[in-house]
């Protein structure tokens, strides 16, 4: 007689032996990692989504009674963010392959000198697909504001861009696939700027502003875009030509020096990019949805100070784009990643457009290696 160790029952020598069976190992984004995939998920949403750079996990993990050094939180973020960065170019294509309207806008962050500790302004970009829905952000990280990030980026995009007039857009935009539309807020900016000094003539100019969104673009939240754009047309249009008429004779009674005279300058300057959201419904008077996709960078960036390295600012780029793409689907982003990342070291590399926060759909858990409860 000889026990067996599955059952627990004796069995005779002449039945076959039994053996023990193991699993195997599921697919881990970091080689030989003793955490799981939802630890390391929850360190990319905790610092990402939440803001909070890993001295202040520190805090939480102590009162869960553990300890996991810095440098291995720091080196688990960097190994998955090799195993991930295949989706960059899933994600540029999604972007700028799939629709027909981007806005777009920059801002410095911090980047850590190796070797002498010391600070350099680095650039983190954004670029929103607007036209479909649900729309992606995508975030690109570079060490300076050179122009040509942006004709990088765009190589291969045919459509509108929102932007403002950073010089840097204008051989971007020298383009004919390339269609820019300018920014009212941007230029409304300078004029709020110019009325401690000339606050009749600024006023005046906020006011005709203000009417373009009271009178038109309010009103025309929930209509369909050809009747945005007739109603545009009909009720916009008059306006802005009031606009430039006045801006024209406010040029001839102001100095170059004055804040009046350089906000006229610029929407003047503007003035076909400022108009061209008459053509289409779909269009906006302003670039403000790129602005507003950069306010998680500011609120990041005053909690974690910097980055670290080149590759630490392309790291916090894309699971930056990722998260806040799983924010405008309306999906978990601990629950994204958590899929994402059982999945992505074995998911078929021509196939990798489903594994984005649009597209992607949870397996159930036994499919991805996790047993489901069984019954008693």
């Amino acid at each position: 007689m000889r026990w067996n160790r599955c059952s627990g029952a004796s069995t005779d020598e002449s039945e076959s032996s039994a053996s023990l069976l193991s699993a195997s190992m599921p697919d881990h984004p970091v080689t030989r990692c003793k955490a799981n995939v939802g630890l390391i998920a929850h360190l990319i949403v905790s610092k990402f989504a939440d803001h909070l750079p890993l001295y202040r996990q520190d805090g939480f993990f102590k009162r869960e009674g553990m300890t996991i050094p810095r440098a291995t939180q720091a080196s688990w973020l960097m190994q998955t963010y090799v195993s991930i960065s295949a989706l960059k170019k899933a994600f540029r294509q999604a972007v700028i392959g799939e629709a027909d309207i981007l806005f777009t806008d920059d801002t410095p962050i911090p980047l850590q000198v190796k070797g002498n500790g010391k600070l350099k302004k680095a650039r983190l970009w954004v670029y929103l697909r607007e036209g479909t829905d649900p729309p992606l952000v995508a975030y690109d990280f570079s060490l300076d504001r050179s122009k040509l990030r942006p004709i990088d980026y765009f190589e291969g995009y045919r459509g509108y861009v929102h932007a403002d007039a950073y010089s840097g857009y204008d051989e971007l935009f020298r383009k004919e696939e390339l269609i820019v539309v300018g920014c009212w807020a941007h230029a409304r900016r300078k004029f709020d700027e110019a009325i401690s000094s000339r606050p009749q003539e600024a006023t005046d100019i906020l006011a005709r502003i203000a009417m373009l969104y009271h009178e038109v673009e309010t009103p025309c939240s929930h209509v369909t875009p050809e009747e945005h754009r007739h109603r545009r047309q009909e009720h916009a249009a008059p306006i802005l030509a009031g606009i430039f008429e006045k801006l024209e004779e406010l040029r001839s009674q102001t100095i170059p020096s004055e804040p009046l005279r350089k906000a006229v300058d610029y929407a003047l300057n503007q003035r076909h990019a400022l108009c061209r959201y008459l053509k289409d419904g779909r269009l906006r008077p302003d670039k403000n949805l790129a602005e507003n996709a950069m306010c998680p960078v500011t609120l990041g960036r005053k909690n974690w100070l910097f980055v670290g390295s080149e590759r630490g600012g392309r790291a916090a780029a894309l699971s930056m784009s990722l998260i806040q793409s799983c924010k405008n689907c309306d999906i978990n982003p601990w629950e994204y990643f958590d899929d994402m990342l059982r999945r992505i070291m074995s998911h078929p590399i021509s196939r990798l457009r489903e594994l984005l926060p649009d597209q992607w759909k949870p397996l159930p858990k036994d499919e991805r290696g996790l047993l489901l409860p069984t019954k008693p």
